[in-house]
């Protein structure tokens, strides 16, 4: 739960907070499929793309028209800078833990 789908669901709270989505119903099967993806990618925390993510959603037709990338390059931007400080922070984790173990050695 805390390595798979639990980082996605706080993942996606950040995303309908940020782009202020009423409700977002998500489909619990999906979204454990989703995390087995992230999971089998590495991607650890677990991040997940933002269209895998809201492909979980049963009310996308809802939620859609709230999320937009292409017109609002602010709202692309501001995943994007989340992606990559998210990405970043789990590669300074890794080349700490090979640091420290090296040390070790």
């Amino acid at each position: 739960w805390t390595n798979g789908v639990a980082p996605l669901v706080g993942h996606l709270e950040k995303i309908c907070e940020r782009f202020k989505v009423p409700l977002a119903v998500v489909d619990g099967k999906a979204l454990a499929e989703c995390a087995a993806a992230v999971a089998a990618r590495g991607d650890y925390p677990a991040m997940g793309r933002v269209d895998e993510l809201l492909r979980c959603l049963v009310n996308i037709d809802v939620v859609a028209p709230l999320i937009t990338f292409g017109g609002n390059e602010g709202a692309a931007i501001t995943v994007q800078r989340h992606a990559r400080g998210m990405a970043a922070r789990k590669q300074l984790a890794r080349d700490k833990a090979t640091h420290d173990a090296a040390a070790r050695s």
